[in-house]
């Protein structure tokens, strides 16, 4: 028994190890932030809604998706709490590089630049 004792507690450590979930996989802290990259520019969606008559042109829509922690896309179009297909849009009288508007359902939500 002796002999196998590192064996069985190598074994043990090794299924435990792999029973524990990714840390990738749990959003950070900082994730807490909604986030929209558009066009090289980083946008924090507020919870300010915007009047949709305020709303002009679509500018563009979420294409890559993710909320895992300490993945860093350089694709434009990246959210880290939008599904894929949510539409972004000019808003009446505010510069695209300083803020858009989010399409959440029937709400618009403003974003600004960080």
């Amino acid at each position: 028994m002796g002999k196998w004792m590192p064996l069985f507690v190598l074994l043990i450590s090794f299924i435990l190890s792999s029973c524990t979930s990714d840390e990738n996989d749990i959003p950070s802290e900082n994730q807490a932030i909604k986030v929209i990259i558009l066009q090289g520019v980083q946008y924090r969606v507020t919870e300010e809604t915007i009047d949709v008559k305020a709303i002009e042109q679509k500018v563009g829509q979420v294409h890559s998706y993710s909320n895992k922690r300490g993945e860093h896309y350089i694709v434009d179009a990246f959210s880290n709490a939008f599904p894929v297909g949510t539409e972004l849009y000019k808003i009446k009288d505010d510069q695209v590089d300083l803020a858009i508007a989010v399409q959440t359902n029937a709400l618009y939500l403003r974003a600004v630049k960080r």
